[in-house]
């Protein structure tokens, strides 16, 4: 059996997770911590893998998103500062 850590550092996308993973009936299976990635613990004191979606937009990019994005998602996971990394 495989098992999932998901690190959210904001409270509400910490919650979604854990919702999405109820929904597709994984909450036995994913375990949702709501810190920033650097404070995150393994469960078994390691990660085999890492998966990330940092930021990766430039923030002169920001302003021009299509409002769907600009006004929906965080910009704090969308701005990657000067140059989008």
């Amino acid at each position: 059996d495989r098992s999932c850590q998901a690190v959210e550092p904001l409270p509400a996308a910490a919650e979604l997770t854990a919702e999405n993973g109820r929904r597709c009936s994984l909450q036995q299976r994913l375990e949702v911590q709501n810190c920033r990635a650097e404070a995150a613990k393994a469960s078994a004191g390691f990660f085999d893998l890492i998966v990330s979606n940092p930021p990766y937009i430039p923030s002169c990019e920001m302003p021009e998103l299509q409002s769907e994005v600009r006004d929906f998602e965080d910009h704090g996971a969308l701005d990657g500062g000067d140059d989008g990394l």
